[in-house]
């Protein structure tokens, strides 16, 4: 350890042992002071003892002498009576000194021992708030008994009867300034006029005697008695009798002060209320003031009957006020409630989560709070003489209210709730055409919500969540409610809906049954009839006779049926529809010819007429493919027809199509077959044996042949093929016919060329030395050769032309020329032989 550290400490143990010298030193001091302190308190509560007894012995002899001097007084009992009652200050004060020692006896027992700081003498223990009372008692009680006592004592025996009077005519000519006050207390005393007049002349004639000159002089005379004691039995009963009757019981049975003083039923009413009873304690504590428990008056003879007067008007408006608080409170309970059981119709008897059962409970609970009402607003009463009966009545009505609301849960979460929760049925589409949706949404949260507790709530948060409660159910009985009316009508709307399209139907039905064309049918459409008709004989009855929620909504059901028969309704129809036009084996094959008949020509949907009829029956099939099913919106009825009658339009513009088509595919095929005919005929002409034996002809036949089919197969229409048939075939044979003709010369010429070259080489031959008619036979020749082969090329040029002209008559000039031209030669050669 460093030098510096060993200094450190050395420093802090001698300022350590310093402190600790120091702090003993103080405590040492104050212990002796608080013994000191102790020892003075003590000895204090027993000069405080010694002082009571002491003085207790002096009140009772004082008692004494003056009691034999009212004895012996000449007076009648019923004074001396009333004197002896003045006397008895002595034996009542001696009465309170007796108390305070046994308390001050405890005390000294309580602190007997000296314990530190734990004794009258330490000022730290007497503020404590613990010791509050023995504070008060120290410093209150004891001194002014000490006070009262001593100026008890000092009172001579004139003295004490002259203060004892002059306070009693004090307060007499207090109650006498009160008569016009306009005090409700004062105004309701009986003879109030007389019962003043009394007081006013026992006043009069005791002030008289105060004139005396025996009073002037000190002495009391019997006169003064006399006129006293009067005075005080008149101003005793004015005061008690009759001014406080309602209070006093002694002169009214369960009077103001004793019910209120007593009421063992505030407590009760501000738990369940949630009321405060910061007025009524009020009140209750001036009472306190003025009335024992049981009802009886103090003594106020040192209380200024204004101010007691005042002081019990006080109470009555604090009571005033509570009243109207409590008022409130179960008007709120109750008016609230009354007004939306009723203004709702929830107590109605009803067909739906009926509650009605229950109204005479309700009537009930009403009538007692109209009872209630009156007692409240009763103005013979004093709010002090109702308040009593408003309480009961406002526990007996608040926990009526109560039992009737846990009547009202179970209601509504048995009847309610639960059935909701239990309902697994799909009713989308009724709730989306009658625009439920969001009240269904907020039925199904609100059955979902937890029951609620009102036995754990305050009274503002019960009222409240009551009064949502209620809100709620009527919400939703409402929604029920506008359901009903909707769903009737929406019911006939929707059978009025399938009834249109049944008889769009009807109207077609002869048609369709027997609609059997290109292998277009309608057979299934029968399926239509039976369930739409089983609906229609339906009725839907859900308002007649009390129903169960979950009878209700199934009883709701029917709209999926309704609903899924016009969408199968519709659905059916466009399969039906798309099955007819696209399937293989319906329209397509029906509109097929075999290719065996057709050899060549074009297929029967290459015509414009069936392209026009393809082209009308897709844009009306693609008008059904996508309709859709009308709004459900009443009022509308007239669209729906119009729809459906447009539906089976389209249908019947379908059919029509389709007839026209089956008859276009029968004349086309008699056309192709008739065609065929004519080409074939045509064929075997040209093919006969002596045009094959030529070397161009053959070539010719395939060219025309082919011309003439061509010129059959490419039609685009009826127009066209009609046209063929009946004018194209006459031009067709004139075109054989002038084509026979030149094939007739054609080969005409060819059998002359063999001849032809014969005779010119004959000619040559035997001429041959005529060198000019041999030089000018070749130039013929071989003018012969050249022209003939082109006009006979010019002719099979034509004629074997990809392009044939069949509306052309083929040139025969150049078949004619060649012909004459070989017989003119033929001819000239004979003459040179």
């Amino acid at each position: 350890m460093n030098r510096r550290n060993k200094k450190i400490i050395k420093i802090s143990l001698t300022i350590g042992a310093s402190l600790v010298g120091t702090i003993s030193l103080a405590t040492v001091v104050g212990a002796v002071i608080d013994r000191t302190n102790f020892k003075n308190s003590i000895g204090e509560v027993n000069n405080k003892k010694e002082f009571f007894n002491s003085k207790n012995k002096e009140l009772a002899k004082k008692y004494d002498t003056l009691s034999k001097k009212v004895n012996s007084l000449n007076i009648s009992a019923n004074f001396k009576s009333e004197l002896d009652k003045i006397l008895q200050i002595y034996n009542q004060q001696a009465s309170v000194n007796s108390a305070l020692n046994d308390r001050l006896q405890e005390i000294l027992n309580k602190h007997g021992k000296y314990h530190v700081g734990f004794h009258f003498g330490n000022s730290s223990y007497i503020r404590k708030k613990l010791n509050s009372d023995d504070l008060n008692f120290f410093y209150n009680q004891i001194k002014d008994a000490v006070k009262k006592t001593d100026h008890i004592l000092s009172l001579s025996q004139v003295e004490l009867f002259k203060e004892s009077f002059d306070k009693i005519e004090k307060r007499a000519d207090e109650l006498l300034r009160l008569k016009n006050s306009g005090n409700f207390i004062i105004d309701s005393v009986d003879e109030k006029e007389k019962s003043f007049k009394n007081l006013e002349l026992a006043v009069a004639l005791y002030k008289n005697e105060k004139e005396s000159e025996e009073f002037k002089k000190g002495e009391l005379t019997i006169g003064y008695y006399e006129k006293a004691i009067k005075l005080e039995a008149i101003n005793k009963k004015l005061w008690e009798d009759k001014v406080l009757e309602k209070f006093n019981e002694k002169v009214t049975t369960n009077s103001i002060s004793k019910s209120i003083l007593n009421n063992l039923k505030l407590n009760e009413l501000k738990i369940i209320s949630g009321i405060s009873s910061a007025k009524f304690e009020k009140a209750k504590f001036i009472l306190q003031t003025y009335f024992n428990a049981d009802g009886t008056l103090k003594n106020l003879d040192d209380v200024e009957r204004f101010k007691v007067i005042n002081d019990l008007t006080s109470a009555n408006e604090n009571i005033k006020e509570f009243n109207n608080e409590l008022f409130n409170v179960i008007s709120k309970y109750i008016e609230e409630l009354k007004e939306k059981m009723f203004n709702n119709g929830i107590l109605n008897s009803s067909s739906l989560l009926d509650f009605g059962i229950n109204k005479p409970l309700y009537d009930n609970l009403f009538d007692q709070f109209d009872k209630f009402n009156q007692g409240f607003k009763n103005t013979i009463l004093w709010d002090f003489e109702k308040v009593n009966y408003l309480i009961t009545k406002s526990i007996e009505l608040i926990n009526n209210e109560k039992s009737l609301n846990e009547k009202f849960v179970d209601f509504v979460e048995n009847e309610l709730k639960q059935k909701i929760n239990s309902f697994n049925e799909d009713l989308t589409s009724l709730f989306s055409i009658a625009n439920f949706e969001d009240s269904w949404k907020n039925v199904k949260a609100f059955a979902n919500l937890p029951r609620v507790d009102f036995s754990s709530l305050s009274p503002s948060e019960y009222i409240k969540k009551r009064n949502e409660l209620i809100s709620k159910f009527v919400l939703i009985k409402t929604s029920f409610s506008d359901l009903d009316e909707k769903s009737v009508k929406l019911f006939n709307y929707g059978k009025e809906r399938i009834k249109k399209f049944i008889d769009a139907y009807l109207t077609n039905k002869n048609e369709l049954d027997s609609f059997n064309s290109l292998n277009v049918t309608y057979s299934d459409y029968s399926i239509f009839e039976k369930k739409s008709n089983e609906l229609l004989s339906k009725e839907l009855q859900i308002t007649s006779t009390k129903t169960d929620l979950i009878e209700y909504l199934k009883k709701m059901l029917i709209f999926n049926e309704l609903i899924s028969c016009e969408i199968n309704n519709i659905r059916i129809l466009k399969e039906v529809i798309n099955s007819n036009i696209s399937d293989n084996d319906k329209l397509p094959t029906g509109l097929k010819i075999d290719h065996s008949l057709l050899k060549g020509f074009k297929d029967l949907n290459q015509l414009e007429e069936i392209k026009s009829t393809i082209d009308i029956i897709r844009k009306e099939s693609n008008l059904i493919k996508n309709a859709q099913v009308v709004e459900w919106k009443i009022g509308n009825i007239s669209d729906i027809s119009a729809l459906y009658t447009k539906l089976f339009e389209s249908i019947s513009k379908i059919n029509k199509e389709v007839k026209k088509a089956e008859e276009l595919k029968a004349e086309y095929i008699i056309y192709v077959q008739n065609a065929n005919r004519i080409i074939n005929e045509h064929e075997v002409t040209l093919k006969q044996q002596k045009y094959l034996e030529t070397l161009r002809i053959p070539m010719v036949n395939d060219s025309v042949i082919k011309a003439i089919r061509d010129n059959f197969v490419n039609v685009n229409s009826k127009v066209d093929f009609d046209k063929k048939i009946s004018n194209d075939t006459k031009k067709i044979t004139s075109f054989m016919n002038e084509l026979i003709y030149i094939f007739d010369e054609y080969v005409k010429f060819e059998n002359m060329k063999p001849l032809l070259v014969r005779k010119y080489n004959e000619c040559l031959e035997k001429n041959q030395f005529d060198f000019p008619l041999v030089e000018n036979l070749k130039k013929i020749m071989e003018k012969f050769q050249e022209d003939t082969e082109q006009w006979l090329d010019e002719i099979f040029k034509e004629l074997t032309s990809p392009n044939i002209d069949l509306n052309k008559l083929p040139n025969r000039e150049p078949c004619d020329k060649a012909v004459e031209m070989i017989t003119t030669f033929y001819n000239y050669l004979n003459t040179h032989l």
